[in-house]
Order: structure tokens, then sequence, then C-alpha cells
């Protein structure tokens, strides 16, 4: 049995991490999906038996105007959520050979349009506020094999 080299394993993680992430915003997604998505998470009320609510949202941010987001989910659904005053922005930087590495950030600043994120909300006074925004790093380029020669 080979040994697994350190590229290598950097990248079984990566998969390992995406599949269990995908599966968690999947499970989630799918339940915001009856709703209406997006433009209906300002409309749900705060159930006083839950110390607290979540929501997650993958997709785009396409507009940021001061605190408030405007967000195309994976489904092109869209609408406008809150920042909150503590939110965390979060991207992986990918570098060659190098180990990829995380930066956070409370800077708004940080905040890019037009990238794959995922958001993770939290009902905060009986409305849904981002208390995360996550970008998706881009996945690495699937190898090609070269042609089979012909006998």
């Amino acid at each position: 049995m080979a040994l697994i080299k350190g590229s290598q394993t950097t990248l079984l993680i990566g998969v390992a991490v995406s599949l269990v992430v995908g599966f968690l915003i999947g499970s989630a997604s799918s339940n915001l999906g009856k709703g209406g998505g997006i433009a209906n998470l300002a409309n749900l009320t705060q159930n006083d038996l839950y110390t607290s609510q979540s929501a997650t949202v993958q997709g785009k941010i396409t507009k940021v105007e001061g605190k408030m987001l405007t967000v195309t989910n994976s489904s092109g659904k869209s609408g406008e959520l809150e920042l909150s005053d503590n939110a965390i922005i979060n991207k992986i930087k990918t570098g060659g050979r190098a180990i990829n590495t995380a930066t956070s950030s409370t800077d708004l600043t940080a905040l890019e349009t037009d990238k794959d994120v995922t958001l993770f909300l939290q009902m905060t006074d009986g409305k849904y506020k981002v208390i995360s925004v996550n970008y998706t790093p881009p996945l690495p380029p699937v190898p090609t094999l070269p042609p089979v020669p012909k006998k």
C-alpha cells in the first residue's frame, strides 16, 4: 500500500470537508425551500420555545449596501439580508503547493460580490441576521488524462 503524499492528503481532506459541508447545507436549505426561500426569511417569527434559531443560505452576494446584502441563492431566488453587528467574514486562501490558510475578519470591506458563499444566519430580536459569511474556495482543476493510443 503506497503512502499518500502531502498534496494528496490535502486534496482528500478538502473533498471530505466539502462533502460534509454540502450535506449539511443541503439539509438546511431543503427546509427553507418550502417557505419561499430568502425573501421569506424576514417574515419568519421567533418561536419562544427555542433559545435560538438559525438558517443557512448558499449562493452569491450580488450587492452590498452598508450592512444589507442582496443575495441570490443556488436556486436563483434573491432577497436582502442584514449583517449582525459582529458578523465574521471567512475566506480560504489557496496558493500553489502551499497548504490552504483561512482568514477571518469583521471588516465589511472584506465582503466580495459574485463569489460562491455560504451565509449562516441567526434570529436576533425576531429577525434573521447574517452572523457568518463563508467564501467557498474554487475547486482544483480536474486533471485530464492523455488520449489512449489507437492500436
